[in-house]
């Protein structure tokens, strides 16, 4: 992952494939029966206080300058997510925007919605199902039109209330593999409460992901794999 919202040069690009294709590699080492593809999360898009020549709150890299990173990571059997800070941009908005990067089969996206600017009498660090089911159909969309293997999409919710009325999340017919990722600070007893109860209230078919901290009982692999139900998504806190 970068840490600021530039283009990866080369270097910076070949030492983040080779950190996920280690950090995969440890839990394949462990948990030789499944399939472990390493995944890297780059920002694509920035929240900021600035409200740009857009006025949307967010800044955005050009898709073409990422497109060294995405070749990098594909041709080394790394998937991409790029993360999307909208800020009062949608977040259907934003995945239109990198189509052209999505249509390519090992890139998928990341809605952060603790990025999402109040607007429309929602308060900041809140999206409804409505927005976020739009954002997954824009990625089905691409999916279809470009006959593409199935695609991840992320959902990073800070807490449990970020995420309107998910009950009523469309996640479409399969053209995005859907993961419910809690990204708050709480302490681990917290986190590890909530993951119980993390998939209770949203449609079948969307997997959970874990979110590991430095202090965490559970930062190691043999940890995260003992969470019950088993993550099927796991990434650093940033």
């Amino acid at each position: 992952m970068t840490s600021g919202l530039v283009a990866v040069g080369e270097r910076s690009a070949t030492e983040a494939v080779e950190r996920a294709q280690e950090a995969a590699a440890a839990y394949a080492e462990a948990a030789p029966g499944d399939v472990v593809v390493p995944v890297l999360e780059v920002p694509a898009t920035r929240a900021s206080s600035n409200p740009g020549a857009d006025r949307d709150y967010s800044t955005e890299i050009p898709a073409e300058e990422l497109v060294p990173l995405v070749d990098t990571a594909a041709a080394a059997g790394v998937l991409v997510v790029l993360r999307l800070e909208p800020g009062r941009a949608s977040f259907d908005e934003q995945v239109a925007e990198y189509a052209d990067l999505l249509a390519r089969p090992a890139v998928g996206v990341a809605l952060a919605v603790d990025a999402r600017r109040a607007g429309e009498g929602s308060r900041a660090g809140t999206v409804g199902a409505a927005e976020l089911s739009a954002a997954i159909g824009a990625v089905g969309e691409v999916v279809r039109t470009q006959g593409l293997p199935q695609k991840l999409v992320v959902v990073q919710r800070p807490d449990a209330e970020a995420v309107l009325d998910a009950a009523a999340l469309d996640v479409g017919a399969g053209e995005a593999a859907v993961v419910l990722q809690p990204t708050g600070q709480a302490g681990f007893g917290a986190r590890a409460r909530e993951w119980g109860t993390l998939l209770d209230d949203v449609p079948a078919g969307v997997v959970g992901g874990w979110t590991t901290g430095s202090a965490d009982p559970a930062r190691d692999v043999e940890g995260v794999l003992s969470l019950d139900p088993s993550p099927r998504y796991v990434a650093p806190s940033r």
